[in-house]
C-alpha cells in the first residue's frame, strides 16, 4: 500500500492534482524521498510504484504533516531529477537569504519538525551525526541572548573605522526580537556516534558536519517560504551557559526562524554594498 497523507485521485491522462493550498507528503516504498513538495502531477501509479513530478512553488503549506520513515525491508526507487526538477533546486538556491526582519506570525503545526527532519539527513562525518537542536522558547534565555549579542555588537563596531563603521552601525544584524522560533545548533564534540571515524584525524570535521545540517535546514525552510536568520555575532560559551547545556557542547549557530517581512533575490549586505558576491571562477585553482 502507499501511505499518503493527502488523498491523490487518477486521471484518465495519468495525471493527478492536489486541491491549492495543500503540500502532499509520501513515504517509501516507492520514494520521491519523502521531503515535502507540492504535487504537480503522476506519470506513473502503480501498487508498489509511483512516479511524481514536484513543484517547490506552487503553493504554500497551511498544514505540515511528516512523513514516515521506510521500513528495513522496503524496496526503494531511486527517483529521477529531470530537467524541471534541477531548475526549481537552482531558484532554492538563488533565493536562499540570510533573514534579519521577520513577521510575527507563528509558524504551522509540525513544520519544525518537517525542518529538523531534513536537516538530520545532512552527511556527517563517520556517520556521527553530531547536531545537537536546542529549541530556545524561555524569555529569560531569549533575554541573557539578545544581551550576548548586544555586547558582542558594540565590541564588533570598535574594530571598524570611517565608512564601514558607519555602515556597519546601521546594518540589522539579527531578529531576535521578532522571530517566532529561535533555534540553538551545538555539535557534541564528545560523540560516540561514529566511533571517530575520519574525526580523528580532522576533528573540525565534527563541526562541518552540523554546517550540512544546517544548510539542510536552511533550504527546506526556504522550500516552505520560511525564512533563517543566522546570529553569528554572539559569545558562544556564554550562550552554552546561558542555556544550561554540557561543556562538550560547542556553538555553530542560533538560528531565528519564521515568515520573512520581505524577500530578495539579492543578499542585502550587497545590496547595501557592504560586500558583493564573487563569481566561483575567482576562487577555482587548477593543480
Amino acid at each position: 500500500m502507499l501511505p499518503k497523507c493527502v488523498k491523490v485521485p487518477r486521471q484518465p491522462d495519468g495525471n493527478t492534482a492536489t486541491p491549492r493550498g495543500t503540500i502532499a507528503y509520501y513515504c517509501a516504498p516507492w520514494s520521491a524521498s519523502g521531503d515535502p513538495w507540492a504535487l504537480s502531477k503522476c506519470s506513473h501509479i502503480g501498487e508498489d510504484s509511483l512516479k511524481l513530478h514536484f513543484n517547490i512553488h506552487q503553493v504554500p503549506a497551511p498544514t505540515i504533516l511528516v512523513p514516515a520513515m521506510p521500513s528495513a525491508n522496503a524496496t526503494l526507487t531511486p527517483p529521477d531529477f529531470d530537467e524541471a526538477f534541477r531548475l526549481q533546486l537552482n531558484a532554492l538556491f538563488r533565493w536562499r537569504r540570510d533573514v534579519r526582519r521577520f513577521r510575527r506570525k507563528a509558524l504551522p503545526e509540525n513544520l519544525l519538525e518537517a525542518l529538523l527532519k531534513a536537516a538530520s539527513l545532512a552527511p556527517s562525518v563517520g556517520l556521527s551525526q553530531p547536531w545537537r537542536f536546542v529549541l530556545v522558547e524561555g524569555a529569560p534565555r531569549r533575554a541573557a541572548v539578545r544581551k550576548n549579542f548586544e555586547q558582542e555588537n558594540r565590541a564588533a563596531l570598535d574594530n571598524y573605522h570611517g565608512n564601514d563603521a558607519k555602515l556597519y552601525a546601521k546594518l540589522k544584524l539579527e531578529g531576535l526580537s521578532e522571530a517566532p522560533v529561535h533555534l540553538a545548533v551545538f555539535c557534541d564534540a564528545e560523540t560516540g556516534r561514529g566511533k571517530g571515524l575520519g574525526s580523528r584525524t580532522m576533528p573540525e570535521t565534527l563541526r562541518y558536519s552540523v554546517v550540512a545540517a544546517v544548510q539542510n535546514l536552511w533550504l527546506a525552510a526556504r522550500s516552505h517560504a520560511v525564512g533563517v536568520g543566522w546570529v553569528s555575532i554572539l559569545d558562544p560559551e556564554a550562550v552554552r551557559r546561558d542555556l544550561d547545556l554540557p561543556e562538550a557542547w560547542d556553538l555553530v549557530a542560533y538560528l531565528c526562524l519564521g515568515y520573512p517581512q520581505e524577500e530578495h533575490i539579492d543578499p542585502e549586505l550587497e545590496r547595501l554594498q557592504w560586500e558583493k558576491r564573487e563569481d566561483y571562477r575567482a576562487n577555482l585553482l587548477l593543480r
